[in-house]
């Protein structure tokens, strides 16, 4: 009886195992602003992945030649159309890796009302909720502004209805420098806006709340159940 191989065959080529990456519970967010909103996710990604286990990918309209992310028109549709097509490319790229680059869990759209359009039919807000309901998309709307949920992170502050009213608001409190989070803003609060946010006005995503309100509360309803899902 010939004695066994103790070297593989000629031609054997053993099978490469794959490392698979660990899939993380990933969200998008597309901002209409180029400042404000980026900062205010920037400061806020580190906090949400280390605490929840949430990548938060921000993604703003570029501003004077910035190469990051892209630029497209500043109004709620072209947001939701922006946010549609990264998430789509994801996607794409997902397929291509075998899912070694997970697609985005969810995918949220950050607009404000501005009544930049009032008098129209239909307005460029109502577009983009229609497109948002139609693509998967959840639309953070801000009534008027997205300082309205800046200024819910302070204990004794309440932001105003008048529109003009919200960025000096915001930086009365230390809040923001002109379009910029100042260095004192307390982004630890998040929950405790979230809170106040919600007694002032219960808003689902692609809705319109009274003024002032705001749906950004139901972003991090979304973060805490992700990790709930994923416990």
């Amino acid at each position: 009886m010939a004695p066994k191989r103790k070297y593989p065959a000629r031609g054997y080529r053993p099978k490469k195992s794959r490392t698979r990456v660990e899939r993380k519970t990933k969200f998008l967010i597309v901002t209409e602003g180029v400042l404000t909103e980026p900062q205010y996710f920037e400061r806020l990604r580190p906090i949400v992945e280390q605490r929840y286990g949430v990548q938060l990918v921000s993604m703003p309209r570029t501003d004077k030649g910035n190469a990051r992310g892209g630029n497209w028109k500043s109004d709620p549709f072209h947001v939701v159309k922006k946010c549609v097509e990264k998430r789509n490319e994801e996607e794409t790229r997902s397929r291509k890796s075998k899912g070694d680059i997970p697609e985005f869990t969810r995918c949220f759209a950050v607009v404000d009302v501005d009544g930049r359009d009032v008098g129209k039919s239909p307005t460029v807000l109502q577009q983009a909720i229609a497109l948002a309901a139609d693509e998967g998309i959840s639309l953070i709307v801000s009534n008027h502004k997205f300082e309205v949920w800046l200024i819910w992170h302070h204990d004794k502050a309440s932001p105003s209805s008048a529109a003009e009213r919200l960025t000096p608001q915001a930086t009365e409190l230390g809040f923001v420098e002109g379009k910029n989070i100042s260095t004192e803003f307390p982004i630890e609060n998040f929950l405790d806006a979230c809170q106040r946010a919600k007694k002032a006005a219960l808003v689902s995503p692609g809705s319109v709340g009274p003024n002032p309100s705001t749906a950004m509360p139901s972003l991090f309803d979304a973060i805490m159940q992700a990790q709930k899902n994923a416990n």
